[in-house]
This record gives C-alpha cells, sequence and structure tokens, in this order.
C-alpha cells in the first residue's frame, strides 16, 4: 500500500501466515505437488478469506497509529 507520495506505508506477503507457515512446513514433507496443492486449496476454502482480511486489517490499523 502506498501514500498519495508513492511511498511504501506496508507490504503484505504472498499469503495468510497461517497458511504460509503450512506451506513451509508441506514443503519438506513427502506430499506431491498436487497433494500440497489440494491441503492449500482446502486451507483456503476454509479459512473463507477470514485470515487475509485480519492481516490486512492489522496494516492499515497500525499506519493510522502512526
Amino acid at each position: 500500500m502506498r501514500d498519495e507520495h508513492e511511498n511504501d506505508l506496508f507490504t503484505w506477503r504472498p499469503r495468510p501466515a497461517e497458511c504460509q507457515a503450512m506451506g513451509m512446513k508441506n514443503k519438506e514433507s513427502n506430499m506431491t505437488s498436487q497433494e500440497k496443492t489440494i491441503v492449500i486449496q482446502q486451507w483456503y476454502n476454509k479459512d473463507n478469506g477470514v485470515s487475509l482480511q485480519r492481516e490486512i486489517r492489522k496494516l492499515i490499523e497500525s499506519i493510522k497509529n502512526d
């Protein structure tokens, strides 16, 4: 997210922290690529975007408090 002067206010990683941790753990497992993809997709389906919203909201609130 950038301000009106094109300064970065914050950046966000490619996926919610919980999903990223699970993905990194799965990366070290003996699961096939297809199995890893299914597990991640199941997580996204169950989460329904709530983790993403929570993380983005915290980032926005952190810049409001500066």
